[in-house]
């Protein structure tokens, strides 16, 4: 019975120690002071939890920036560098490779930044400098880029710009950036002798005058008592009429109109028609002509969706006819 009991004994002590416990053993004489053996449940070495590990501190470390040195002349940048920059003393220069720059062996005159002028390649100047040529010397004119491009119409001109110039057909007419223009329509005299119609701010073409061109126009300077043939009116908006009441005399380019005394109205003066402006105004956005009609200064198209107005039935079809039928009202200057 006793052998039976140690054989068991050892036998559960070896499964023990296989799941990994540690096992006091008994003494030789096969026991222990108590009443069983004492068993310490503890991890084997491949189960032992490990301890914590520190990871690595990440330091986002910025890229080392190889900041060009600046300088005031070659001789303070190391060998195979050059004191490199733009014209001018407002940006620094700096120390830049001298490899491959094409460097004439002239010498030219450079007005420094400090006032003084001193002599470097034309090419390839050693130190910053205010401009080109001796500082006694004035500064050369700075370049205003190309003369604007000459038009003789709109279509001559890139996006943005307009055909612009003064009235008369003898200075060229260039294009400059687009103005703000009116909607409307007005008619022009084209260098050419056609009418056109445009708007009454930016007629977009060179022209001899406004208004038509079958229209006599008014004499360049003419003064008080002065007109054109025909009864057309004179520049100062007083209509000079040729009937009984005048005497038409030729004075150089013009016609000096002489009032008979006692003849006509108002000491022999006839007054000037009364010219209102017609009643007819566009509505909408299409690109619908309506018409020539008298606004009080000039004849002007009509375009748009429809007409309102009690004049719209009296529209003219024609430049020509609108200006014929006001060729005597007063017109501002």
């Amino acid at each position: 019975m006793r052998i039976l009991t140690t054989s068991l004994f050892l036998g559960l002590m070896t499964a023990l120690v296989g799941c990994g416990s540690v096992v006091i053993q008994a003494d030789p004489d096969g026991g222990l002071p108590g009443d069983a053996p004492v068993v310490t449940d503890r991890p084997t070495n491949g189960d032992a939890p490990l301890p914590p590990v520190d990871r690595p501190l990440v330091v986002d470390v910025p890229p080392v920036i190889d900041v060009p040195r600046t300088c005031t002349s070659s001789a303070d940048c190391s060998r195979g560098m050059a004191c490199l920059g733009p014209e001018g003393c407002a940006i620094p220069w700096t120390c830049q490779p001298a490899l491959g720059r094409p460097c004439t062996d002239d010498l030219s005159p450079f007005c420094g930044c400090d006032g003084r002028t001193y002599y470097g390649s034309s090419s390839c100047p050693s130190q910053p400098y205010l401009y080109r040529g001796s500082c006694d010397g004035p500064p050369p004119p700075v370049d205003a880029g190309p003369p604007p491009r000459t038009c003789q119409g709109n279509v001559d001109c890139a996006a943005g710009y307009l055909c612009t110039g003064p009235e008369g057909c003898g200075i060229p007419w260039t294009c400059q950036p687009a103005p703000p223009c009116t909607r409307d329509l007005t008619t022009w005299c084209a260098c050419d002798g056609t009418s056109f119609m445009a708007s009454s701010t930016c007629p977009g073409r060179p022209y001899l005058r406004r208004g038509a061109c079958g229209i006599i126009p008014p004499p360049p300077d003419a003064g008080p008592g002065f007109c054109t043939i025909s009864g057309v009116m004179c520049r100062i908006g007083v209509p000079c009429r040729i009937d009984a009441c005048t005497t038409c005399t030729c004075g150089g380019d013009t016609v000096a109109c002489a009032i008979e005394p006692g003849c006509g109205m108002d000491g022999g003066t006839e007054p000037p028609p009364i010219c209102p402006p017609q009643d007819a105004r566009a509505f909408g956005a299409c690109a619908l002509f309506l018409g020539y009609a008298w606004n009080g200064a000039e004849c002007i198209g009509l375009g748009g969706c429809s007409c309102s107005g009690s004049d719209c039935r009296s529209l003219y079809r024609d430049p020509m006819q609108c200006e014929i039928a006001h060729r005597l009202c007063p017109r501002p200057l």
